[in-house]
């Protein structure tokens, strides 16, 4: 891999101290480096491309940032069948592989020394009446949530046409095996190891003692509805991106997507180690 892509994060990285120093680790190695020209700043030495092209150029992309910053591009990357590699600026970073300040990623990079590992995505849609009015891709997670902070919705949760559950809950989040261990885990939803391909269901503080996260095999169509009586708006998200206000007469529909995102590995850290390197302690 020589042409890389790098996605800086101006929140995290203002100044662009970081982003110029990987861009020079890339070029010192025989590398190009491709940097979106939206992102502003001087770099010396990067490719500078609209973000249109980013990704139609680039065998790689390095992402800077945490998890949210990978979530962000993961459709683009997926659809352009680019790999990510994501460096942790940020807190947990489950889907991040390397950490700031280590050059060493690199090394290793150009001497092929990784592994590819492909994630299954969701492809979400908004329908009315039979028709697609909007479709999103998600890595992690569609959740349909209360948009009114005090106040419950009810909701219909079906698989394949058959009605799986009623909630009366703050909302629902229909998550990949990737996003087990974001929103997901932290709503009291089960683990998934990423190689597992199936789609998870989690209530969102439900009202009810009995209810639990259901998983659902990859090829099930989940749907959701929101029914009366409407104690409160409703809104759905993709990746905790785009949240779209549903009407009464709207539903959502959630199902594996035939798209996948590579995430490149840089070690033999197995999945369990990741889990205690990245929850232990808190």
């Amino acid at each position: 891999m020589k042409n890389i892509a790098v996605i800086p994060n101006m929140e995290k990285d203002p100044s662009l101290t970081a982003t110029k120093r990987i861009v020079e680790q890339i070029i010192s190695r025989g590398g190009t480096a491709f940097v979106p020209r939206e992102a502003g700043g001087d770099i010396d030495g990067a490719v500078r491309v609209s973000e249109g092209e980013l990704f139609g150029l680039a065998e790689l992309a390095v992402v800077l940032g945490g998890d949210g910053t990978v979530l962000n591009v993961a459709s683009d990357a997926a659809e352009n069948d680019v790999p990510l590699l994501g460096i942790n600026f940020g807190n947990l970073g489950f889907l991040s592989r390397a950490e700031r300040g280590d050059t060493s990623v690199f090394d290793k990079v150009f001497a092929g020394e990784y592994t590819l590992k492909k994630h299954m995505m969701l492809k979400v849609s908004v329908k009315k009446g039979g028709e697609v009015i909007r479709c999103r891709t998600a890595l992690n997670d569609v959740v349909i949530e209360r948009a009114d902070c005090s106040r419950m919705i009810n909701l219909e949760v079906a698989v394949n046409n058959s009605v799986a559950y009623n909630y009366s809950a703050d909302g629902v989040i229909v998550s990949s095996a990737t996003g087990s261990t974001a929103y997901s885990l932290s709503a009291g939803g089960a683990i998934m190891h990423p190689s597992v391909e199936a789609i998870m269901i989690t209530p969102i503080c439900p009202h009810t003692l009995k209810a639990r996260c259901m998983v659902m095999p990859s090829d099930g169509v989940v749907s959701i509805n929101v029914k009366p009586p409407y104690r409160a708006r409703a809104v759905v998200s993709a990746d905790g991106r785009d949240g779209y206000p549903l009407s009464h007469d709207e539903h959502v529909e959630v199902v594996g997507s035939d798209k996948k995102l590579t995430l490149l590995n840089l070690d033999d850290m197995n999945f369990f180690d990741l889990l205690k390197t990245k929850l232990e302690d808190r």
